[in-house]
Protein backbone atom coordinates (compact mmCIF):
# COMPACT_ATOMS: atom_id res chain seq x y z
CA UNK A 1 0.00 0.00 0.00
CA UNK A 2 2.83 2.65 0.87
CA UNK A 3 4.53 1.38 -2.32
CA UNK A 4 1.91 1.90 -4.59
CA UNK A 5 1.19 5.18 -2.87
CA UNK A 6 4.56 6.95 -3.08
CA UNK A 7 4.77 5.52 -6.85
CA UNK A 8 1.65 7.57 -7.46
CA UNK A 9 2.83 10.55 -5.72
CA UNK A 10 5.71 10.54 -7.61
CA UNK A 11 4.06 10.14 -11.10
CA UNK A 12 1.95 12.94 -10.40
CA UNK A 13 4.85 15.17 -9.16
CA UNK A 14 6.50 14.24 -12.33
CA UNK A 15 3.13 15.51 -14.32
CA UNK A 16 2.08 18.35 -12.64
CA UNK A 17 6.07 20.04 -12.51
CA UNK A 18 7.86 21.90 -9.83
CA UNK A 19 6.36 24.81 -7.82
CA UNK A 20 9.37 26.95 -10.35
CA UNK A 21 7.50 25.84 -13.72
CA UNK A 22 5.89 29.11 -15.39
CA UNK A 23 2.55 29.07 -14.80
CA UNK A 24 -0.10 29.26 -17.90
CA UNK A 25 -2.58 31.45 -18.05
CA UNK A 26 -5.55 31.04 -15.43
CA UNK A 27 -9.18 30.28 -16.63
CA UNK A 28 -11.61 31.19 -14.80
CA UNK A 29 -14.26 28.19 -13.87
CA UNK A 30 -17.69 29.46 -13.35
CA UNK A 31 -19.10 29.16 -9.53
CA UNK A 32 -22.40 28.15 -8.33
CA UNK A 33 -22.45 30.67 -5.58
CA UNK A 34 -25.90 29.00 -4.03
CA UNK A 35 -23.90 25.48 -3.61
CA UNK A 36 -20.58 27.02 -3.02
CA UNK A 37 -19.17 24.67 -5.55
CA UNK A 38 -16.93 24.53 -8.51
CA UNK A 39 -17.68 22.65 -11.50
CA UNK A 40 -14.45 21.57 -13.52
CA UNK A 41 -14.54 19.30 -16.58
CA UNK A 42 -11.90 16.80 -18.11
CA UNK A 43 -13.34 15.25 -21.19
CA UNK A 44 -16.86 14.77 -21.19
CA UNK A 45 -16.52 13.97 -17.27
CA UNK A 46 -17.84 16.55 -14.88
CA UNK A 47 -16.29 16.92 -11.19
CA UNK A 48 -17.77 18.75 -8.60
CA UNK A 49 -15.68 20.27 -5.30
CA UNK A 50 -17.00 21.70 -2.62
CA UNK A 51 -15.09 25.23 -1.70
CA UNK A 52 -17.11 27.39 1.13
CA UNK A 53 -18.25 24.61 3.91
CA UNK A 54 -15.54 25.64 5.96
CA UNK A 55 -16.29 24.37 9.79
CA UNK A 56 -16.31 26.79 12.23
CA UNK A 57 -12.92 26.94 13.73
CA UNK A 58 -12.06 25.33 17.56
CA UNK A 59 -10.45 27.92 19.42
CA UNK A 60 -7.81 26.49 22.07
CA UNK A 61 -6.33 29.84 22.64
CA UNK A 62 -8.69 32.55 23.65
CA UNK A 63 -7.78 36.11 22.70
CA UNK A 64 -7.33 37.29 25.79
CA UNK A 65 -4.72 34.73 26.31
CA UNK A 66 -3.03 35.75 23.33
CA UNK A 67 -3.19 39.75 24.03
CA UNK A 68 -1.84 38.98 27.54
CA UNK A 69 1.29 37.32 26.45
CA UNK A 70 1.75 39.74 23.76
CA UNK A 71 1.46 42.65 26.32
CA UNK A 72 4.20 40.68 28.66
CA UNK A 73 6.37 40.15 25.57
CA UNK A 74 6.67 37.00 26.17
CA UNK A 75 7.53 36.12 22.96
CA UNK A 76 8.31 32.30 24.33
CA UNK A 77 4.61 32.05 25.65
CA UNK A 78 2.88 33.25 22.17
CA UNK A 79 4.58 30.47 20.70
CA UNK A 80 3.69 27.86 22.91
CA UNK A 81 -0.12 28.62 22.66
CA UNK A 82 -0.22 28.41 19.16
CA UNK A 83 1.72 25.22 19.13
CA UNK A 84 -0.60 23.92 22.05
CA UNK A 85 -3.73 24.95 20.32
CA UNK A 86 -2.53 23.64 16.77
CA UNK A 87 -1.04 20.33 17.73
CA UNK A 88 -4.40 19.38 19.19
CA UNK A 89 -6.20 20.96 15.67
CA UNK A 90 -3.61 18.87 13.71
CA UNK A 91 -3.84 15.57 15.57
CA UNK A 92 -7.51 15.17 14.40
CA UNK A 93 -6.37 15.70 10.44
CA UNK A 94 -5.91 13.85 8.17
CA UNK A 95 -2.25 13.08 6.40
CA UNK A 96 -0.36 11.48 4.14
CA UNK A 97 2.53 10.62 6.63
CA UNK A 98 1.87 11.72 10.45
CA UNK A 99 -0.44 14.61 11.53
CA UNK A 100 2.33 16.11 13.82
CA UNK A 101 5.40 16.17 14.12
CA UNK A 102 8.35 18.46 16.80
CA UNK A 103 11.38 19.48 15.09
CA UNK A 104 14.51 17.24 16.49
CA UNK A 105 15.79 20.82 17.78
CA UNK A 106 12.40 21.52 19.90
CA UNK A 107 12.08 24.78 18.36
CA UNK A 108 9.28 24.04 15.75
CA UNK A 109 6.66 21.56 14.49
CA UNK A 110 4.94 19.92 11.26
CA UNK A 111 1.71 19.30 10.06
CA UNK A 112 2.18 16.51 7.42
CA UNK A 113 6.32 16.42 7.61
CA UNK A 114 7.77 14.90 4.36
CA UNK A 115 8.96 11.83 5.66
CA UNK A 116 7.10 8.97 3.57
CA UNK A 117 6.02 12.15 0.85
CA UNK A 118 8.19 12.62 -1.49
CA UNK A 119 9.61 15.57 0.54
CA UNK A 120 6.58 17.74 0.40
CA UNK A 121 5.66 18.79 3.92
CA UNK A 122 2.02 20.20 4.82
CA UNK A 123 2.63 23.47 7.28
CA UNK A 124 6.21 24.35 9.12
CA UNK A 125 6.27 26.42 12.35
CA UNK A 126 9.40 27.06 14.30
CA UNK A 127 10.76 29.83 15.99
CA UNK A 128 14.13 31.04 17.11
CA UNK A 129 14.58 32.53 13.76
CA UNK A 130 18.02 33.61 12.17
CA UNK A 131 17.94 37.39 11.37
CA UNK A 132 15.79 38.74 13.98
CA UNK A 133 12.56 37.32 13.42
CA UNK A 134 10.59 35.74 16.15
CA UNK A 135 8.61 32.99 13.77
CA UNK A 136 8.21 31.52 10.49
CA UNK A 137 5.37 29.60 9.47
CA UNK A 138 5.60 28.16 6.00
CA UNK A 139 2.49 26.77 3.96
CA UNK A 140 2.16 24.01 1.28
CA UNK A 141 0.92 25.44 -2.29
CA UNK A 142 -0.80 22.30 -2.82
CA UNK A 143 -5.12 22.74 -2.39
CA UNK A 144 -8.11 20.54 -2.92
CA UNK A 145 -7.87 20.63 -6.31
CA UNK A 146 -5.75 17.73 -6.21
CA UNK A 147 -8.87 15.91 -5.76
CA UNK A 148 -10.29 16.72 -9.17
CA UNK A 149 -6.68 15.39 -10.72
CA UNK A 150 -6.74 12.33 -8.26
CA UNK A 151 -10.45 11.42 -9.32
CA UNK A 152 -9.90 12.44 -13.47
CA UNK A 153 -6.59 10.15 -13.41
CA UNK A 154 -8.49 7.26 -11.61
CA UNK A 155 -10.94 7.63 -14.09
CA UNK A 156 -8.79 7.56 -17.28
CA UNK A 157 -6.66 4.71 -16.43
CA UNK A 158 -9.21 2.24 -14.12
CA UNK A 159 -7.14 -0.48 -13.65
CA UNK A 160 -3.62 1.18 -12.77
CA UNK A 161 -2.13 -0.56 -10.00
CA UNK A 162 -1.63 2.66 -8.46
CA UNK A 163 -5.08 3.61 -7.81
CA UNK A 164 -5.42 2.22 -4.53
CA UNK A 165 -2.70 4.48 -3.26
CA UNK A 166 -3.69 7.79 -5.03
CA UNK A 167 -7.47 7.25 -3.95
CA UNK A 168 -6.12 7.03 -0.16
CA UNK A 169 -4.47 10.79 -0.39
CA UNK A 170 -7.88 12.43 -1.35
CA UNK A 171 -9.04 12.88 2.22
CA UNK A 172 -5.93 15.03 3.08
CA UNK A 173 -6.24 17.29 -0.17
CA UNK A 174 -9.66 17.62 0.19
CA UNK A 175 -9.42 18.93 3.92
CA UNK A 176 -6.20 21.23 2.84
CA UNK A 177 -8.19 24.33 2.77
CA UNK A 178 -9.51 23.43 6.42
CA UNK A 179 -6.25 23.35 7.36
CA UNK A 180 -5.11 26.34 6.01
CA UNK A 181 -7.81 28.61 7.09
CA UNK A 182 -7.90 27.18 10.77
CA UNK A 183 -4.18 27.80 11.00
CA UNK A 184 -3.92 31.29 9.55
CA UNK A 185 -6.81 32.36 12.05
CA UNK A 186 -4.81 31.23 14.70
CA UNK A 187 -1.76 32.49 13.99
CA UNK A 188 -2.84 36.13 12.55
CA UNK A 189 -6.67 36.29 14.33
CA UNK A 190 -10.01 35.53 13.70
CA UNK A 191 -10.02 38.94 11.61
CA UNK A 192 -6.76 39.01 9.83
CA UNK A 193 -6.54 35.10 9.20
CA UNK A 194 -10.16 35.38 7.42
CA UNK A 195 -9.42 38.11 5.27
CA UNK A 196 -6.01 36.67 4.30
CA UNK A 197 -7.87 33.15 3.77
CA UNK A 198 -10.65 34.71 1.42
CA UNK A 199 -7.95 36.57 -0.64
CA UNK A 200 -5.91 33.37 -0.89
CA UNK A 201 -8.78 31.15 -1.78
CA UNK A 202 -9.79 33.40 -4.68
CA UNK A 203 -6.98 32.51 -6.18
CA UNK A 204 -6.25 29.31 -5.01
CA UNK A 205 -9.59 27.62 -6.34
CA UNK A 206 -9.37 28.78 -9.70
CA UNK A 207 -8.90 25.73 -11.39
CA UNK A 208 -8.16 24.62 -15.15
CA UNK A 209 -8.85 20.39 -15.31
CA UNK A 210 -6.94 21.04 -19.03
CA UNK A 211 -3.94 22.62 -17.49
CA UNK A 212 -1.81 20.81 -14.43
CA UNK A 213 0.37 23.70 -13.55
CA UNK A 214 -2.75 24.91 -12.38
CA UNK A 215 -3.45 22.63 -9.09
CA UNK A 216 -3.08 24.29 -6.12
CA UNK A 217 -1.97 27.71 -6.20
CA UNK A 218 1.28 29.67 -7.02
CA UNK A 219 2.40 32.75 -5.09
CA UNK A 220 4.34 33.92 -8.18
CA UNK A 221 0.97 35.07 -9.56
CA UNK A 222 -0.66 36.24 -6.30
CA UNK A 223 0.07 40.00 -5.57
CA UNK A 224 1.50 39.97 -2.18
CA UNK A 225 2.43 43.46 -1.68
CA UNK A 226 -0.69 44.57 1.00
CA UNK A 227 -0.03 41.47 2.84
CA UNK A 228 3.38 43.36 3.97
CA UNK A 229 4.21 44.29 7.65
CA UNK A 230 1.04 44.27 8.74
CA UNK A 231 -0.60 43.42 12.57
CA UNK A 232 -2.00 40.30 14.10
CA UNK A 233 -5.67 40.93 16.03
CA UNK A 234 -3.56 40.52 19.19
CA UNK A 235 -0.64 42.79 17.80
CA UNK A 236 2.37 41.07 16.20
CA UNK A 237 3.91 42.55 13.44
CA UNK A 238 4.05 40.06 10.03
CA UNK A 239 4.64 39.94 6.49
CA UNK A 240 3.39 37.51 3.89
CA UNK A 241 5.36 36.27 1.02
CA UNK A 242 5.89 34.15 -1.58
CA UNK A 243 8.06 31.11 -0.85
CA UNK A 244 9.86 30.37 -3.71
CA UNK A 245 7.11 31.08 -6.16
CA UNK A 246 4.80 28.19 -5.05
CA UNK A 247 3.46 28.31 -1.24
CA UNK A 248 3.31 30.52 1.49
CA UNK A 249 6.29 31.89 4.06
CA UNK A 250 5.05 34.41 6.89
CA UNK A 251 7.61 36.39 9.47
CA UNK A 252 6.64 37.23 12.57
CA UNK A 253 8.63 39.97 14.13
CA UNK A 254 9.84 40.92 17.83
Amino acid sequence: MKKKFIAAMAAAMMIIGTCGTAVADIITVPVDSTEGKIIVQKGTTEYTRVVDNYPDITVYNSAESLAEAMAAKDYNKIFELHKSALKKFYLEQPYLSVPYKQQTDGKGFYYNPPEGYVGKYGINIFTNVDGGAFMMCYITGDWSDFVDYINADVAMHPNSPDNEGFLATTAYYANLPNVVYTTLVELLGQNEGTNFFNYLKSYADVYDPNDYSTLGYRTSIIPLDNWSLRTTDYGLNYTIESDEGCGLKITFYY
